[in-house]
């Protein structure tokens, strides 16, 4: 995945930052795969990676949820983690899978509202869902 998202990191990326996860969803999965994401894509991209973001709300799963529920449950569920004041360039936000842009867009404003001039996103994957009635939630 990282072979091929390397591409996608714009040049001047600063910082790649992993989407975080909740703590109880990461330990009982024993991973982050945004963090794993982005490790790997630091090692492609010669760009390091910042976990400037933390995740200490337990949101319920976006799975099956509405963009607008998906928006609503995650308000207020990322904080700043580590400082990344020092970073020069573009913060890099670093996902799996994009499918309303909620969980890229509330990341991108916690990171905006700790200091970040520019947050770009690359995710390995971009699903459509499906919602009732034809609706296309892209």
């Amino acid at each position: 995945m990282a072979d091929r998202m390397r591409l996608l990191v714009p040049a001047g990326a600063g910082a790649l930052v992993p989407v975080a996860s909740p703590p109880v969803r990461e330990r009982r999965r024993g991973f982050n795969p945004a963090r794993d994401i982005a490790g790997a894509l630091s090692e492609r991209s010669g760009v390091p990676v910042v976990e400037a973001l933390r995740r200490p709300l337990e949101t319920r799963r976006q799975v099956g949820l509405s963009p607008g529920e998906r928006a609503a449950n995650l308000r207020d569920a990322f904080v700043p983690g580590a400082p990344f004041s020092g970073v020069r360039g573009t913060l890099v936000l670093v996902d799996d899978v994009l499918t309303t842009g909620a969980t890229a867009a509330a990341a991108a404003t916690a990171l905006g509202a700790a200091g970040a001039h520019r947050v770009d996103v690359v995710t390995f994957a971009r699903a459509i869902p499906e919602l009732p009635d034809g609706v296309d939630a892209s």
